[in-house]
């Protein structure tokens, strides 16, 4: 009897595992380097990993001497440089000197300093004399009462950046990493997407413009997990190592393994389940049918016993969601309306008939249909009624608009950094991309905006222009990790 196309193919990738990678996955449960998605071992469907890598025994060409020394790339966050201490150092003026006791002075020294301290003497009585008219009009113009200016700040100009961003470090791998990744791709042409202090994640274009992605550690250059048929931004580094792939099993570990074992998560609600990257420590799961949504941690841990109907992501410590009670007795009280924090707690804010009622959530921050912007965890009363509001997950800004004076002020953090006394607010154009959602609420609209397309490590800061009566000035926003951030796609 003849083998099955599957456990053909099974052997031939087991054949064509190279020395030191990751062995196949022998079961469902333990996926591995050769994941292969559900429906590959039906008759005439194509292998769902990427071909089999040609091993090649040529040395790689190459200097030694010229290759780029490729050692481990940590980020780190350095503080908020968007120039609020500094801007208020300078309007505070002040100035520190340092006094010094020379003692007595010597007499020898006595009369040359008389001498000078005559001629300074002539020198200022003669410049007095000559610019008197100047003088007067100083002295009456410092003598005047300021006018209070009733803002929050006062703008100062700064000069304009070299470019709209602070680079991070360049990303490095070691020569042996290198040597290995030539020796194990042989023809097949990688592009370097991301180095981290553990991996290096590469990319070959196929011939239907889709992507294969290859995982190797950064030590060695050993495989560990590759995935074909993605488009370009179908693989991203995640924080603690772990990546994320655009399709089973969606969370991948250091070891290229699945993070997360859906099976058990499946069982329990009766349904196959998609999963979306991690932030702020929670990755949304989705019922693929059913629509039912929760969080989990990279621990396989659910964050509520409840299932929640419609879910936003972790976009900031805190986010909303809502629960399907299932009563029609009440359509009004039908949904409840839950703030959900980074740190599991739960609380239920209002009731209502649909789930609409909320446009989205951004940076901590939740957009109600009737225009009113609301700081997560408090429900207590709006920051304002908005009708233009820009967030930027990368920098943890939101731009917000008064919409009765027309005027812009810059949240950052959840703080107000700047008064609604601005013409335009927004990041200074560069290469770099912001990939751009708009949530259309019945008064007015969200954009959440994403930096897209960046090698990681992203940029430290973004520099943003403030614009007011022709005046310009320009703030560094430190972004919150070098990690891209996908867009929801419900946003």
């Amino acid at each position: 009897m003849s083998d099955k196309p599957t456990s053909r193919r099974r052997r031939a990738a087991a054949q064509d595992v190279p020395q030191g990678a990751a062995e196949p996955a022998q079961t469902e449960q333990d996926l591995s380097a050769y994941y292969s998605r559900e429906g590959a071992g039906e008759a005439g469907a194509e292998p769902s990993f990427a071909p089999p890598i040609k091993l090649d025994s040529r040395e790689p060409e190459q200097d030694a001497a010229q290759s780029p020394v490729w050692e481990g790339n940590v980020y780190h966050p350095r503080e908020a440089t968007w120039a609020d201490t500094q801007r208020r150092e300078i309007l505070s003026g002040d100035v520190s000197y340092q006094v010094r006791d020379e003692g007595v002075i010597g007499k020898r020294r006595v009369f040359p300093w008389i001498l000078s301290a005559v001629a300074a003497l002539v020198l200022l009585a003669g410049a007095a004399y000559l610019f008197r008219d100047d003088l007067s009009g100083l002295l009456g113009r410092l003598s005047a009462s300021p006018e209070p200016s009733g803002q929050l700040f006062s703008a100062v100009t700064t000069p304009a950046p070299i470019r709209g961003y602070d680079e991070a470090p360049a990303a490095s791998v070691s020569d042996a990493a290198r040597v290995a990744i030539t020796q194990i791709s042989g023809t097949v042409e990688m592009e370097i997407r991301a180095v981290t202090d553990a991996h290096i994640l590469t990319r070959n274009l196929r011939p239907d413009g889709t992507y294969d992605f290859y995982l190797f550690t950064a030590a060695e250059g050993r495989l560990v997990s590759y995935f074909e048929g993605l488009d370009a931004q179908g693989m991203i580094p995640q924080a603690d190592g772990c990546f994320y792939v655009r399709q089973a099993p969606y969370l991948i570990a250091p070891n290229g393994s699945a993070l997360l074992r859906t099976a058990d998560i499946e069982n329990l609600i009766g349904d196959t389940v998609t999963l979306f990257p991690l932030q702020h420590g929670w990755a949304v799961v989705r019922g693929d049918q059913s629509g039912a949504s929760n969080f989990v941690n990279a621990n396989g841990q659910l964050l509520s016993t409840l299932w929640f109907t419609r879910v936003f992501p972790f976009t900031g410590d805190a986010t909303l969601a809502y629960v399907d009670t299932g009563s029609t007795a009440a359509e009004d009280e039908r949904y409840l309306l839950y703030v959900v924090g980074s740190d599991g707690t739960m609380n239920r804010w209002q009731a209502s008939a649909s789930t609409q009622d909320v446009v989205a959530t951004a940076c901590g921050m939740a957009y109600l249909q009737s225009g009113d912007l609301y700081r997560l965890p408090d429900t207590s009363a709006p920051l304002i009624n908005s009708d233009s509001v820009e967030a930027y997950l990368d920098c943890d800004a939101v731009v917000v608009r008064d919409p009765v004076t027309g005027k812009y002020g810059l949240f950052v953090h959840g703080e107000q950094h700047y008064d609604f006394a601005y013409d335009s607010i927004g990041p200074v154009p560069s290469d770099i991309v912001w990939a751009r959602e708009e949530c259309q609420g019945a008064n007015g609209a969200l954009g959440i905006n994403a930096v897209a397309g960046a090698d990681y490590p992203q940029p430290l800061s973004h520099y943003f222009v403030l614009e007011k009566d022709g005046q310009v000035e320009y703030v560094a926003l430190s972004t919150n990790s070098a990690y891209p951030i996908a867009l929801y796609p419900e946003h």
